[in-house]
């Protein structure tokens, strides 16, 4: 399995009650669409932080998904409201 995890903040005025529609939307009109996709949460830490944590059933599905998600757009929606400066992705493959 494969974990990706997101660190981002938020851009400028962006409300987080706005995100967390956005991020709903991803989820449900992308992600969960997707072959190989199995779970995704959404945390903050209360001061401008946030976390994304996807898991796929393979690396291979990710990347096989990541055409889909990057045209969609909801996924153009969810990006226009993070800054862009502070995005970083990882990726762990569980020992299971």
């Amino acid at each position: 399995m494969l974990i990706e995890t997101t660190t981002f903040r938020l851009s400028g005025s962006t409300a987080d009650a706005v995100f967390t529609v956005a991020e709903r939307r991803l989820a449900t009109e992308v992600l969960y669409q997707q072959p190989g996709f199995v779970r995704r949460t959404t945390a903050s830490d209360g001061a401008g932080s946030w976390l994304a944590l996807s898991m796929w059933r393979s690396a291979k599905d990710a990347d096989a998904a990541r055409d889909a998600i990057e045209h969609h757009p909801a996924s153009a929606a969810y990006r226009e409201l993070l800054d862009p400066t502070s995005v970083n992705v990882q990726r762990y493959v569980t020992l299971d």
